[in-house]
């Protein structure tokens, strides 16, 4: 992490997980969420969950636990809540590597009536799949 910032961290994160060593892969993808910034974090997320380690899933559920504590989460935004967008992206990866939907069906209804309405429609596209099965998504 000598070299680059978050943009660049960001930008290659899902190219890192699918190339270098998993020992490799997943401290500098923690490293990269540790340090960056809720709301700009989604690439890792979706990164980590792509090195499918056995841990991924637990690294996953603390992340979704600080990101769901953090303040602005629930805010109007003029386009889309990022905070919201990086709790959205966590749960779709969670979901990907098998966890038990009820465990974050009360984070999904709060994000389907989320006050911004673009959030609102990620949350019911990207999450659907999951939470009413009976919904068509394509």
């Amino acid at each position: 992490m000598k070299n680059g910032d978050h943009i660049i961290w960001s930008t290659i994160a899902n190219k890192v997980a699918m190339t270098l060593p998993q020992s490799e892969t997943v401290p500098f993808l923690k490293l990269c969420w540790l340090n960056g910034t809720i709301g700009h974090c989604a690439n890792y997320l979706q990164a980590l969950a792509l090195t499918k380690t056995p841990d991924a899933l637990n690294v996953l559920r603390d992340c979704f636990s600080q990101i769901w504590n953090t303040d602005g989460l629930l805010a109007d935004a003029v386009f889309c809540n990022r905070i919201a967008f990086d709790a959205i992206w966590c749960i779709v990866q969670m979901m990907e590597l098998g966890e038990n939907p009820q465990s974050l069906r009360s984070a999904y209804e709060n994000l389907k009536v989320h006050p911004s309405e673009r959030t609102r429609e990620y949350a019911k596209k990207l999450l659907a799949e999951w939470f009413e099965p009976f919904f068509p998504t394509k």
